[in-house]
């Protein structure tokens, strides 16, 4: 999967939205992600992927890099 990921998305930009980042006890939307998922879902993406700011991504954009 991992693969088929980096091939359609090779030249493209993905950006991730998280509509919470806490420690709640009852998420009745399920909006929420624990901390610590989210570190790890950091993690992940820094070893698979180059991570940038969107400021770097504007820039590249505009540079066409």
């Amino acid at each position: 999967l991992t693969n088929i990921f980096k091939k359609s998305f090779c030249k493209t930009a993905v950006i991730l939205m998280y509509h919470r980042v806490d420690t709640v006890s009852n998420d009745e939307r399920l909006l929420v992600v624990t901390p610590s998922v989210f570190e790890s879902h950091l993690i992940f993406l820094k070893e698979r992927y180059e991570v940038i700011a969107l400021p770097q991504l504007v820039s590249r954009l505009q540079n066409k890099q």
